[in-house]
């Protein structure tokens, strides 16, 4: 069947210089039998997801929290605080010695769907079975 009776796509503008590509997104238009269809592809994907995807992967998937990566990285991070809030008390040098390495890094990145590799992709849906022409 081909897509394009399915869906158009439009360019929408968000705030910003109109003259910048950055500040357009793709706006899909769907039709109803169309989003129809893929609400029932997508309630099938669902019911295997939980055996495909980490369960360290939070967001987009029913009954997961995506926050809670977050709380737990606040944590940590209170951890660390009262970690050297303490060495200072006790005049130790909370610079070295006394204290575990506590490291954070936090990673973002600018449109990442964009980066997706989608031969990368195709691949790895292959090798968890999905079909060639998904």
């Amino acid at each position: 069947m081909p897509l394009s009776p399915m869906y158009s796509t439009q360019l929408y503008r968000r705030k910003g210089d109109p003259t910048h590509m950055k500040n357009y997104r793709p706006l899909s238009l769907a039709n109803s039998d169309y989003k129809l269809f893929t609400r029932c592809i997508n309630r099938r994907i669902m019911d295997v997801s939980t055996q495909l995807i980490s369960r360290h992967q939070l967001g987009f998937i029913p009954g997961r929290y995506i926050a809670e990566n977050g709380m737990i990285c606040q944590l940590i991070m209170e951890d660390a605080q009262r970690k050297w809030t303490v060495a200072e008390q006790r005049d130790d040098d909370p610079t070295f010695g006394s204290l575990d390495a506590d490291i954070g890094l936090l990673l973002d990145q600018e449109k990442a769907y964009d980066r997706v590799n989608l031969d990368y992709l195709r691949h790895v849906l292959l090798k968890f079975g999905f079909p060639v022409l998904w």
